[in-house]
């Protein structure tokens, strides 16, 4: 009987240990649960921050900035699609298209023949000089990745046209053809 009372008295100091031990457990299960409750809500306004400063950031940018993103998307997307093309025109091609209409032709690999053929056709109609077209050859001329023979002499032309000083384009035309010679 001694036995059974210690027995007992052993197994009732267990059970009240285990049942302080699950109260614990289901307490701390609770305040995890809560937790990761408040975690949540931090996580979402989190991407709630995110998203506004992303916004922010978006809103805030030029037009330029725009279009430049615009221009890598397209040359992202055309990668995809014909990527030897794409290579040829260059980012270049989609953030600053050729304006005499060869997308190929972009204004880092902008010759010398290249620069003459478009002054040509210019100079010979006075409604093919546009603002568009001048500033776009000046900015080739200035960036001058193919070592161009006669930058001064395109500059000239260029600006003197850019500032609407048309009087002597018939002159212009044969200086560009004695340059091709």
């Amino acid at each position: 009987m001694l036995v059974s009372l210690i027995g007992n008295i052993f197994l009732t100091t267990k059970l009240n240990s285990t049942k302080e031990e699950l109260a614990t457990s289901v307490q701390q299960n609770k305040n995890d649960k809560k937790e990761l409750a408040r975690a949540k809500i931090q996580i979402k306004n989190g991407q709630a921050i995110a998203r506004s400063l992303r916004y922010d950031l978006d809103s805030k940018k030029t037009a330029e900035e725009k279009a430049s993103d615009d221009a890598q998307n397209k040359y992202d997307e055309s990668m995809k699609t014909d990527p030897e093309k794409t290579k040829k025109m260059g980012l270049d091609g989609f953030e600053n298209p050729n304006p005499f209409g060869e997308p190929t032709i972009n204004r880092a690999n902008v010759s010398d023949s290249v620069i003459q053929r478009y002054l040509l056709k210019m100079s010979s109609n006075k409604t093919e000089i546009t603002k568009k077209r001048i500033d776009w050859l000046l900015s080739a001329v200035s960036i001058d990745k193919m070592m161009l023979k006669h930058k001064s002499v395109y500059k000239t032309i260029l600006t003197k046209w850019k500032n609407n000083n048309l009087t002597n384009l018939d002159d212009d035309a044969p200086t560009i053809k004695h340059l091709q010679s």
